[in-house]
């Protein structure tokens, strides 16, 4: 005896649901569970802009550059006195509409809240947020090059290194010892602080999960004493981003990075996440408008407007591979 069906959509044959008298059923709904979303923890809120007009089809940010020096007065000859200079430019970040709809017939809410106990257009609206909700994430993550947005996974122009070879002759962290590993982690993060003249201080480590996993796992050992502590937490409590401000850095396990590194290798991301070096515009919250009436039910349409990610300093976000 058939015991599913699907709702939302022309196609449905709602009739299809149907339990044996004698068998007991659950009073509650249980929902598929999918991986949890990871942009937000990326992104900082102060990073998601809000404030702009839905109706911009692009979100420019303005960038003042000044330059020049002064000189002592007993170098310069005459009147000659040192003039500065500045310079405005503005990027661009394009923006984009999506929607998400459900239809349903008058029959399939009324079937619904029979078997279910339970309002179909709420169940529905949690399904097309879900659907915008995998927009982002997919957008965010690997761009979308049909509404040019940019990719947080290999955003263009970045620097970009191989992690160093170990002792044991491979860069493969499963390779490698607990002060191999932390010892990785600190010199990316040193040269990004002193590639960008001590600008960019990384304060999120992501690696891919089972990097996570052994830099957890691993207990740290120098010469021949272990530390009874994790390389993990090793890391945490030195590295120069904690020395120099005070505050925790964070390790942040990402999915998506594993395999996205030169070669198909997994990849490492540091990133400052200071709001003024990486944005991603929000002019348009997802909203549902109301529902359609059709001829036999009703159609509901939902929309958003976001852009693309945009790293506005290089260096502040960096790349290394191989781990």
């Amino acid at each position: 005896m058939p015991t599913s069906n699907t709702y939302g959509s022309q196609a449905v044959n709602a009739m299809s649901f149907a339990i044996d008298i004698r068998t007991a059923v659950a009073s509650q709904m249980m929902d598929v569970k999918y991986p949890q979303y990871l942009w937000r923890k990326v992104i900082n809120p102060d990073q998601r802009l809000t404030g702009i007009d839905p109706g911009a089809v692009n979100f420019a940010q303005p960038v003042r550059d000044t330059r020049g020096a002064a000189a002592f007065q007993a170098a310069l000859p005459g009147d000659n006195v040192p003039t500065v200079g500045m310079s405005i430019n503005n990027i661009l970040t394009p923006l984009a509409v999506s929607n998400s709809s459900y239809v349903i017939s008058d029959e399939d809410a009324r079937q619904y809240r029979h078997a279910h106990r339970t309002s179909i257009v709420s169940d529905l609206s949690k399904a097309m947020r879900r659907a915008f909700e995998n927009l982002t994430e997919a957008s965010f993550f690997w761009g979308d090059p049909n509404v040019s947005f940019q990719p947080w996974l290999d955003y263009p122009d970045l620097p970009t290194s191989m992690v160093a070879v170990g002792a044991g002759g491979s860069t493969l962290w499963a390779n490698k010892t607990g002060l191999e590993i932390v010892t990785d982690v600190q010199e990316a993060m040193l040269g990004m602080w002193t590639g960008s003249n001590t600008l960019f201080m990384p304060n999120r480590i992501f690696l891919p999960p089972k990097q996570y996993g052994i830099i957890q796992g691993t207990v740290l050992a120098i010469g021949n004493s272990p530390i009874a502590v994790s390389a993990l937490k090793y890391l945490k409590e030195n590295n120069i981003y904690t020395d120099q401000t005070g505050e925790p850095l964070e390790v942040i396990p990402i999915r998506y990075l594993v395999g996205s590194g030169s070669g198909g290798t997994d990849r490492m991301a540091l990133q400052d996440t200071n709001r003024e070096y990486q944005v991603v515009p929000f002019p348009l919250d997802v909203y549902f408008k109301p529902p359609i009436p059709t001829k036999r039910g009703a159609e509901t349409v939902g929309e958003m407007k976001h852009g693309s990610l945009q790293v506005y300093q290089q260096g502040s976000l960096v790349y290394f591979d191989g781990i």
